[in-house]
């Protein structure tokens, strides 16, 4: 009953803000205008664009109490959250991700425009990146394929690494916390040259996950998961030799351990039993070429992501020679080059071509795969009456696959529009394509439980979007209304002919309602010590729903989530307080909302701080299902309560 009333709260809270009056004209100290590459593939400012773009940067996410970049998104507006562990943390080769307006699954994410997610699954494992490694996270709302090809059927997710500074800086961080948690980052930039490494540890933590069964008289016993030390590393490097020219690397490593140990009820004589343990191992690694000017640009790239699972104990036996390890590697890489020129009328035509290699090599449910993406794509803007941009683009996408499998191509087309309303405000509208292509995991999984169906065809769809931007004096409003619309989801259950579960094309999914973000300077130009006071409000409320084998309907996301903040700085103190909710969640699970505080003060070398995530201390279900007609239910845990001191210095 809280969290409903919480949640109404919320959502008068952050109408009240997008709704507040607007200045009657622009002056100076106007809020930034960011400028973006994701929604266009060369920079124009945010507010041009015809598409709905959010930016995030590494500093907001910090600001925000994050342990790493999946926490830092997941306090964003926008996007819901699911994980099978603390801090993003996966568990024996289940990922967190990130979902749009209430449908999973349909994200594509990208490092510096080039895709990083794996072949066999789709998975992009956020937590393994550090903050300390990026500038920004710029997020493309709505389908995108006709300029990002396969997968982008809800967004884009585009991550964009630190570059090097104009002048040499020197910058170190150190955190420790509660359960053990340490954070120690060191980073150099120069004038070609940007360079940085990371650690971090986590303590165990006991019953991160629970299992429980409904019928007070199955002899199915509950379980639950514990989740040992979890260190990461990482290490990032960006150079440019030659100027435009540029060289990045992003590798990361982390090590966990995991048990599955058994409750008391179910089978007798089992209770505080160890049914499984083992140690998960992740290596990720990304490296790009990119040479970039104003005209054109040209883009190669390779990305690698291996998971190891080691067994010590497998069914409540001691594992001794490696049978029950398992192992898969994914890995990616491609070339892309962009133009963009001049034609008679003034119109601007950006035409570019892309290829993609993409592999997975999984031990257990099948072995190596590939296939073979290739697309050209263009697309033309105009201007008339100095106030209508006209943007029409289209792209010819091929998939051509090494084995089974069918060869295919696709034909998508774009739309949108912009128009100067007034100096501060422009209405935007835009109709995108999109399709996802099946994963070699639904096209070739082996098991006992669950075979791939090597026929399936692609989940295709459309969006429609059209809004507002308005950026005046200490304000900054987006809101946009959305419909998007897809068919032939791909989800599992028994077909004809197929004596196993498996793969298929079952029915459409569809999510319509609102998205809003607003940024609110109330003092702005004020002398008095309010006058660096921020609120921000952004997030999305839809009606998403999607059809099961049966052809029932059924909630597939949350139909709202919401991320509110206030920040103010007085000389040498600063403070931030934000807080997150999600609400009618998927699969009967309760709303969740978390609120977290960080507060610093600026000494004379340095800035020492304090952050406490979940201040609350709420416990919040990143992932499950407790459908009270189910057998069992299950869920996953966020982190309890987290509080952290910190230093970091820049020199």
């Amino acid at each position: 009953m809280l969290g409903n009333y919480f949640s109404r709260g919320a959502v008068l809270l952050c109408l009240g803000a997008c709704l507040l009056p607007a200045p009657l004209r622009a002056e100076a100290h106007r809020t930034l205008d960011a400028v973006v590459v994701t929604g266009t593939r060369f920079p124009v400012t945010e507010s041009a664009s015809h598409r709905l773009v959010t930016v995030v940067t590494a500093e907001d996410m910090q600001a925000r109490g994050a342990q790493n970049l999946y926490e830092g998104l997941s306090k964003a507006g926008g996007l819901a959250f699911k994980t099978q562990g603390p801090l993003g943390l996966s568990n024996g080769g289940m990922t967190s991700d990130l979902s749009i307006r209430g449908l999973p699954g349909g994200e594509l994410v990208l490092v510096n425009g080039m895709p990083i997610q794996g072949a066999g699954g789709a998975s992009y494992d956020l937590d393994t990146i550090p903050i300390e490694q990026i500038d920004r996270v710029e997020i493309l709302k709505g389908a995108a394929s006709t300029l990002y090809g396969a997968d982008a059927m809800t967004g884009v997710i585009n991550i964009i690494t630190k570059q090097p500074e104009e002048v040499a800086l020197t910058s170190m961080r150190a955190e420790l916390g509660e359960y053990g948690y340490r954070n120690y980052s060191v980073g150099i930039s120069r004038a070609n040259l940007t360079a940085g490494m990371t650690y971090q540890h986590l303590n165990d933590l006991h019953k991160i996950y629970q299992k429980t069964y409904l019928n007070p008289t199955s002899r199915s016993t509950p379980a639950h998961y514990d989740v040992g030390n979890t260190d990461r590393y990482g290490f990032n490097l960006s150079f440019s030799p030659l100027q435009d020219l540029t060289f990045d690397l992003l590798a990361s490593y982390y090590r966990s351990g995991w048990q599955k140990v058994y409750d008391a009820g179910g089978k007798s004589g089992i209770a505080g039993k160890l049914e499984n343990q083992f140690t998960q191992q992740k290596y990720k690694l990304f490296t790009d070429v990119r040479y970039e000017k104003d005209r054109y640009r040209l883009k190669g790239f390779f990305s690698l992501g291996t998971t190891n699972v080691d067994y010590d104990v497998y069914g409540g036996k001691k594992v001794t020679d490696g049978s029950k390890d398992s192992w898969n590697k994914e890995y990616n890489a491609g070339l892309s080059g962009d133009y963009r020129f001049e034609l008679p009328e003034d119109i601007a035509l950006t035409t570019g071509a892309e290829y993609i290699y993409r592999a997975a090599n999984y031990r257990y449910k099948y072995k190596e795969h590939h296939r073979h993406d290739a697309a050209a794509f263009v697309e033309a803007e105009k201007t008339f009456f100095e106030r209508l941009t006209l943007t029409l683009g289209m792209r010819e996408q091929f998939i051509l696959p090494e084995k089974e499998g069918e060869e295919y191509n696709r034909w998508l087309p774009a739309a949108g529009l912009s128009f100067q309303l007034t100096e501060t405000t422009r209405l935007f509208a835009n109709f995108s394509t999109a399709f996802r292509a099946p994963t070699f995991n639904q096209m070739f999984n082996d098991s006992s439980r669950l075979v791939g169906n090597p026929d399936l065809r692609p989940e295709k769809g459309k969006t429609y979007e059209a809004g507002v931007k308005f950026t005046g004096r200490g304000l900054k409003v987006r809101l946009a209304g959305f419909y998007m619309d897809y068919e032939d989801k791909i989800d599992t259950g028994y077909i004809d002919g197929v004596d196993d579960k498996t793969y298929f094309n079952a029915g459409d999914y569809e999510s319509i309602g609102v998205e809003w973000q607003a940024d609110w300077r109330p003092f702005v130009g004020s002398r008095g010590p309010w006058h660096t006071l921020a609120l921000r409000c952004s997030g999305y409320w839809a009606d998403p729903s999607a059809e099961d084998p049966d052809g029932q309907e059924y909630r597939p996301g949350p139909k709202f989530q919401s991320s509110l903040g206030a920040s103010w700085q007085w000389h040498k103190f600063d403070v931030e307080l934000s807080g997150t909710i999600l609400a009618g969640r998927e699969d009967y699970l309760d709303d969740a909302y978390t609120m977290d505080i960080s507060a610093g003060y600026r000494l004379p070398v340095g800035r020492v701080y304090v952050t406490v995530t979940n201040l609350l201390d709420e416990e919040v279900v990143s992932a499950g299902n407790q459908d009270p007609e189910s057998s069992y239910q299950y869920e996953y845990y966020e982190m309890p309560r987290l509080a952290l001191i910190g230093y970091e210095v820049t020199f």
